[in-house]
């Protein structure tokens, strides 16, 4: 993320929340602890067990931690706070103008599945809201926005709203009818819905008479098909949450990539590494190199160009891996041969976005005839 950040020009600082609880800081390798002296970190209480209702529910330390640092840090010089999660890479500046942002106006991802802003659910949460008329970020009637993903917000507007986060996503995590009213395919009947936080900022937001733009092209998850507009206004972000595959033009089989695979994948440690292509098996050092661009199918149009933003993902991950590498480990022969490739792969990537031209796209030839 640190090192995205900085690639793709983002005005701002970057601040990393870490929901950690005292026992389990404690316990970090001291590698871990020192990432908070390369990337400024704010360190909160965790809540994936809550300390009054004991819900196991780790997705709760978002507003929490959000409230914390709010809480503890002076953001008076900052006008606008923009709040990505940390399986997500920059492409591009964040600018708040350019997007529309402004005091009352937050700006966030499309999530057309959480109908219960504008049924029993909503009602049951937040009757006092005003049903919105407008069908900018969900559907005419609502009392919440469809939106999640990412959020930016006024600064002052984001204090505001935090504390009810916190109040409304704890109110849907505990409601014994909110399984069936969220819109997750996944929810199951006596469970407590996981998307409980996404309806406790959306309804928050809605408390708080915060409202959405709801971009639809801002953010991309690698895999998803591609078209026209994410030319026109390429993905600012790319949220690497889910399995993806690419097909290598001459090799049968396909490249994939999940970052549910590398749960004790250790990025910090010094060559040597015990490096592997399988990503089942790969554990540390770097992730298995993907497929450059000269090995993709260049003629399948919005397809070539969809599988150059998977290959992103890797590419970015290894290449913020090598930064880090060459400054802290000693020179090695492995260090300067896998990082090599890695930043190989990404000046090629680089030169491959920019000679990308769309199978749509108008071309203009000049002819000049000349007759005798």
């Amino acid at each position: 993320m640190a090192f995205s950040f900085r690639k793709a020009g983002q005005p701002g600082t970057l601040t990393r929340l870490l929901s950690c609880s005292e026992e389990a800081w404690a316990e970090l390798p001291e590698p871990d602890k020192a990432l908070s002296d390369d990337i400024p970190t704010h360190r909160c209480p965790s809540y994936s067990h809550h300390p009054r209702t004991a819900d196991f529910y780790p997705g709760i330390n978002k507003p929490v931690a959000v409230a914390d640092w709010l809480a503890h840090t002076d953001v008076a010089d900052e006008d606008y706070i923009l709040l990505i999660d940390a399986d997500m890479i920059m492409r591009r500046p964040v600018l708040p103008q350019e997007l529309g942002a402004a005091p009352g106006t937050a700006v966030s991802g499309f999530f057309g599945y959480m109908r219960g802003v504008d049924n029993e659910l909503a009602l049951r949460h937040v009757p006092e809201v005003e049903p919105r008329m407008d069908d900018v970020a969900g559907p005419v009637g609502r009392r919440g926005d469809q939106v999640g993903g990412f959020t930016l917000m006024q600064a002052g507007d984001m204090r505001r709203v935090a504390p009810w986060w916190i109040k409304y996503s704890e109110d849907v995590r505990a409601d014994p009818l909110a399984w069936n009213l969220t819109g997750d395919v996944y929810a199951h009947e006596d469970e407590p819905p996981w998307i409980a936080e996404m309806y406790g900022y959306s309804f928050g937001a809605a408390k708080t008479d915060v409202w959405h733009i709801a971009d639809r092209t801002f953010q991309l998850y690698p895999g998803y098909e591609v078209g026209p507009e994410h030319v026109q206004s390429p993905p600012k972000v790319l949220h690497y949450g889910i399995l993806w595959n690419v097909t290598r033009g001459a090799v049968p089989e396909d490249f994939q990539f999940d970052k549910h695979w590398f749960e004790q994948f250790d990025a910090l440690s010094c060559p040597p590494w015990q490096l592997s292509q399988d990503p089942h098996r790969s554990t540390q050092g770097l992730f298995p190199h993907p497929p450059p661009p000269s090995q993709l199918n260049r003629s399948s149009g919005y397809a070539y160009l969809r599988d150059l933003l998977s290959i992103e993902v890797l590419a970015t991950l290894n290449a913020a891996f090598c930064e880090r590498y060459r400054r802290v480990c000693p020179a090695s022969e492995q260090l300067e041969v896998e990082c090599g490739k890695a930043e190989a792969l990404a000046r090629e990537l680089d030169e491959a976005f920019a000679s990308f031209v769309p199978p749509d796209a108008c071309l203009l030839y000049v002819c000049d005839s000349l007759s005798n």
